[in-house]
């Protein structure tokens, strides 16, 4: 995933099609996250952050339901 700034200022956020870390799942508090907008680059790159930590505990989540 990475941040980029649109032309009116705000910056959001974006994955590359042959990326390892997955797009997060419609309707969870990650994919909120990767769809909104952000005021700067440091704002959009915590979110970045915390997209990753959410996708990757719910990945660990499923590996362990039987």
């Amino acid at each position: 995933m990475y941040a980029f700034q649109f032309q009116d200022g705000s910056w959001h956020i974006d994955s590359l099609t042959n990326s390892r870390s997955p797009r997060p799942r419609p309707q969870t508090e990650a994919y909120d996250l990767y769809e909104a907008s952000y005021l700067d680059r440091h704002d959009a790159n915590a979110a970045i952050e915390k997209i990753r930590a959410l996708v990757s505990d719910d990945s660990r989540s499923k590996r362990e339901e039987p």
